[in-house]
This record gives C-alpha cells, sequence and structure tokens, in this order.
C-alpha cells in the first residue's frame, strides 16, 4: 500500500507563496518581491542596480526607490532636471542648462545671475573734464561742462 503524502499540507509556502505538490517534494511559487524554496527571502530589487548617475536605491517590497543627486531626476535618475523649465533668467535674458544649475547671458543693459540689475553704465565714469554721467538702458550720456564737448566730454571746445 502506497499512501501519497502530500507535501503542503504543512503549508511550507511563505509569504502568500503558492505550493505545488509533487512526488515526495513540493515547489512554492512566490508571489513578487520573494525568493527561495519558500518564499522566506525577501528579494532585493537593489542588487540590480537600478539608480543611475550616482543615485542611491532603497530596497522596498516588490519595489525601489532612487533618491538622485541634484541635478537628475525620474525613476531610475536617468533624466537631467533642465533647470532653465523655471525660467530663471529676467529681461529677455537667455538660459543655458547645465548639470544642476544654469547660466544666463543677458541683453545688453542687464547683469547679475538672473540678469536681474540693470547695468550703470556711468559706474565706470566714463565723462571727462567735470562732466555730469546721466544712466540710459545700455547707454549713457554726458553734461559737459562748458569749455568741453564730445561722447565723453573729452574734446576741449576751441572759440574763434
Amino acid at each position: 500500500m502506497n499512501l501519497h503524502t502530500n507535501e503542503c499540507d504543512s503549508n511550507p509556502c511563505q509569504n502568500n507563496g503558492t505550493c505545488y505538490d509533487l512526488i515526495d517534494d513540493y515547489n512554492c511559487t512566490c508571489v513578487p518581491g520573494y525568493e527561495g524554496k519558500n518564499c522566506e527571502n525577501q528579494t532585493n530589487e537593489c542588487d540590480s542596480n537600478p539608480c543611475q548617475n550616482n543615485g542611491t536605491c532603497y530596497d522596498l517590497t516588490d519595489d525601489y526607490n532612487c533618491t538622485c543627486v541634484p541635478g537628475y531626476e525620474g525613476k531610475n535618475c536617468e533624466n537631467q532636471t533642465n533647470e532653465c523649465d523655471s525660467n530663471p533668467c529676467q529681461n529677455n535674458g537667455t538660459c543655458y542648462d547645465l548639470t544642476d544649475d544654469y547660466n544666463c547671458t543677458c541683453v545688453p543693459g542687464y547683469e547679475g545671475k538672473n540678469c536681474e540689475n540693470q547695468t550703470n553704465e556711468c559706474d565706470s565714469n566714463p565723462c571727462q573734464n567735470n562732466g555730469t554721467c546721466y544712466d540710459l538702458t545700455d547707454d549713457y550720456n554726458c553734461t559737459c561742462v562748458p569749455g568741453y564737448e564730445g561722447k565723453n566730454c573729452e574734446n576741449r571746445k576751441l572759440f574763434p
């Protein structure tokens, strides 16, 4: 008399694994996130190094999470962040995306990280011979004292 023992009667499969009875053995089919003869081991989804560009992987149950370094984003840190998306350049400046940074090229008359400052062309003291400088957008105007003329009051007037 040969009695077959159902190896699955003892519920050997852990973590909701499904048991299949074989002759003198059993086989567990594990749910995602578990592995091993009895589905006793949680799989480590970080073993495959899914995080790119120096991202840090954190293992979860049947999943993982990447923490990206600045300048990268996406499930696997596969996308470079475009810092120009927020339109940081003011006053018609042009934005150029860099890794974890951006650079603004300002139109004439503006300066600063975001082209936020109007340049003062009088800062360089272009007016000579006690001329008075008036700042304009991307230009300046000198008012000369009597006896001088020219863009920068550099020429002495010749009196007839």
